[in-house]
């Protein structure tokens, strides 16, 4: 009976490391990556994990640069929802990132996966490279945190070698929907299934959506007004009139396209948009929507290869405004990266930033509700960090359900708000990064100067941020 069992491990194991090695990348064969194969010794992998009846998700997971049998495991959600989690990858933390309005990678000293396993999954069902049954599938806060978890425990079955390994769950934007969302299936799992304890230790979220009467819409008109965006004679009018209800069509109009916000990058107050108007052959004619911006990508593409007649496929997804997501749609639509990626062949469209997806939000409860039910534990290391010249999803709005959050459940202040620095220019000054509180069970971090996705626009402070957080060591 021994030998019977032994076999079957043996087995299991040699299965594994079969489903791992179909699934590894080799980085020489990967153009643009190919000159950073020789230097970058960790291990990537990409494919695809069961989420569902006949649906999967598709995945790139980085091993640590450090210690990978050691080192915490990350997954990383992006928003939209609709949209992809390889912008996490490739614009934020990844070893390799693609600079705003560039379209050739650089390396990233500050990637994520210096000091922790990174997995990147594009999800739900339908986003990026995953597959898409049924186009017409709609999906919920619910449904999609059950499929997410049925991708982690296939990401076990795939990499058996990485289930003792700290787990934590990360994200931004509508991620902060759902990563408190998975974090609590996880949970509820493991009181279910002891055996097969997943090993939570926490999660983390960047500006993320959580409570809608005070996140997106409901802090807008306040933090524009903060900003000095409209005019102290247009307060009273604002909110008591054009945007007593956030969500109208009169408050959004004010919002996205009155004469004091119109072309506003949203993301970041401080950053210009791309996507606005074209470099080529016009600089003056205006580009709005995500059609315009194809042209926008194709002309930038064809100066960037010295005016070659290449054409782009057509552009099936959407674009989030102001973002670039050039380079990337170039790199991952090139036939040589889906090969070296391992995407499915039944996958006969492009790669998008994001993608349109019939999503039914549930605007009464966000996901406030969990961190009622979690923090009071302090079971779980809960961060929640916001860059503070968002205005998509602004720390106004973040701070107000924190508040109540500590006011209501009684939740003590550990430290009170204090400031966090980085290195400044010379090696003998700091600069302030931020600031930081530290309640029980949660801490909140305002990023400085940065917008919504704080990894990409403040690559040290953020590094810093996660090392911090996982070695248990207070910002300072």
């Amino acid at each position: 009976m021994k030998s019977r069992i032994f076999n079957l491990v043996i087995l299991a194991a040699i299965l594994s490391l079969t489903l791992c090695n179909n699934d590894w990348v080799n980085l020489a064969q990967l153009p643009q990556l190919n000159a950073f194969a020789k230097n970058y010794t960790s291990n990537i992998f990409s494919g695809y994990l069961t989420a569902g009846t006949g649906t999967s998700f598709h995945y790139v997971f980085l091993e640590s640069q450090r210690t990978p049998k050691s080192d915490p495991l990350i997954l990383w959600l992006n928003g939209g929802p609709g949209c992809s989690s390889l912008l996490g990858w490739l614009y934020e933390h990844g070893p390799f990132i693609f600079p705003d309005g560039e379209t050739k990678f650089q390396y990233n000293n500050y990637s994520w996966n210096k000091i922790a396993n990174v997995l990147y999954l594009e999800s739900p069902a339908c986003v990026g490279f995953s597959s898409c049954p049924n186009p017409n599938q709609t999906f919920d806060d619910n449904s999609v945190a059950q499929a997410n978890l049925n991708a982690l425990l296939a990401f076990y079955v795939k990499f058996p070698n990485f289930t003792r390994n700290d787990f934590y769950v990360a994200g931004e934007s509508y991620g902060g929907i759902y990563v408190p969302y998975l974090s609590y299936y996880i949970d509820q799992f493991n009181k279910k299934a002891p055996a097969t304890l997943i090993p939570l230790k926490g999660f983390l979220v960047g500006n993320g959506v959580t409570h809608w009467k005070y996140d997106t819409a409901g802090s807008m008109p306040d933090f524009l007004y903060t900003r000095a965006i409209y005019p102290p004679s247009m307060r009273n009018k604002i909110l008591y009139e054009t945007c007593i209800d956030p969500y109208s069509d009169e408050c959004s109009e004010f919002l996205f396209d009155s004469i004091y916000t119109r072309n506003l990058n949203h993301y970041d107050l401080l950053r210009w948009c791309f996507n606005q108007t074209e470099t080529a052959p016009d600089p003056n004619a205006p580009v709005k929507g995500s059609n315009n911006y194809l042209r926008f990508m194709r002309q930038v593409f064809l100066q960037n290869n010295e005016g070659e007649e290449t054409e782009l496929p057509a552009h099936t997804g959407v674009v989030a405004p102001c973002l670039d997501g050039l380079g990337a749609y170039i790199w991952l639509n090139l036939p040589e990266v889906r090969k070296g990626l391992h995407i499915s062949s039944t996958i006969n469209y492009n790669w998008t930033m994001c993608s349109e997806i019939n999503y039914n939000v549930n605007y009464n409860n966000g996901s406030y509700w969990i961190y009622e039910q979690l923090v009071p534990q302090n079971k779980y290391k809960i961060l929640v960090y916001s860059g503070d010249t968002d205005a998509s999803v602004p720390i106004l709005g973040t701070q107000k359900w924190i508040k109540l959050l500590t006011t209501s459940k009684s939740i003590p202040t550990e430290v009170p708000k204090k400031i966090w620095t980085i290195p400044g220019l010379a090696a003998s000054e700091t600069q302030t990064a931020g600031w930081v509180t530290y309640y029980q069970g949660l801490q909140f971090v305002q990023v400085k100067g940065v917008g919504h996705m704080v990894p990409q626009w403040q690559r040290e402070g953020s590094f810093k941020m996660l090392q911090y957080y996982l070695q248990n060591k207070m910002l300072d």
